[in-house]
């Protein structure tokens, strides 16, 4: 397969572009498809660890059936009904198990990496958000392992990928610019990058129209913020110029 992740500042439409594309040709795949589609490959599941994964798939695309509905206020109470109960949990820890096995595939070979990573997230003072860095980094890796691994020519495009989440491990830091070297130096790498950004004054405006009609998505605070992300990113970018 070949790789291409999006990156740069939150709200720019890197997972909008990512849909178009996918919409647009038969041989993209989205990442996020990769788990509940390629798993069996790589490990031998049970019936429950089977029945999550196609739960899985079963909800993502009622949620983006939803997102696109003129209703979709009224729908996303529903689904929340729906998605938010015992057997959900329980569908939810499968699936995390799944993808925790994946990752341990994936860190014998990239234990540098994956210690580099994890000893980040580790400097994130909120518990709450290290729970969550840890198991997106889990997902994710368990995604580029099936990537690298799946010997079909297909493009899969990441919208949310190891460059991306960077920016919420370092660059708020102080002298992030060394850390971040060796955080690409180490990095396991698409194929292609693509590097998405717009004007600031857009961003915050998608941002605070994004904040207003979905829970718990990220929000600008204001443009310097803005303008500190769009420095990262191509912080990021000139820094993938040079090691390449």
């Amino acid at each position: 397969m070949t790789i291409i992740e999006f990156f740069g500042p939150p709200c720019t439409g890197k997972t909008y572009l990512a849909d178009f594309l996918n919409k647009t040709n038969d041989s993209i795949i989205l990442s996020d498809k990769l788990i509940y589609t390629y798993s069996d490959k790589f490990l031998k599941l049970s019936l429950s660890e089977k029945l999550s994964l196609n739960y899985f798939k079963f909800i993502k695309n009622l949620k983006k059936k939803n997102v696109k509905s003129k209703n979709y206020s009224i729908q996303k109470k529903n689904l929340k009904k729906m998605t938010y109960n015992n057997y959900t949990k329980f569908m939810v820890k499968n699936y995390r198990n799944i993808c925790k096995k994946l990752f341990n595939l994936y860190k014998k070979k990239n234990f540098q990496f994956i210690q580099l990573y994890l000893k980040q997230i580790d400097k994130i003072e909120d518990k709450k958000k290290r729970k969550i860095f840890k198991i997106w980094l889990e997902e994710t890796t368990a995604k580029y392992f099936i990537a690298k691994k799946i010997k079909e020519k297909k493009i899969v495009l990441f919208d949310e990928g190891f460059a991306q989440r960077a920016s919420f491990l370092l660059h708020l830091r102080n002298n992030y610019k060394p850390k971040l070297k060796n955080l690409i130096s180490l990095s396991e790498k698409p194929d292609y990058f693509v590097f998405v950004d717009n004007k600031a004054s857009e961003l915050l405006k998608r941002s605070k129209k994004r904040a207003k009609n979905f829970n718990r998505v990220f929000e600008y605070k204001n443009t310097d913020q803005v303008r500190k992300y769009k420095l990262f990113f191509k912080d990021y970018f000139n820094n993938i110029k040079v090691q390449n």
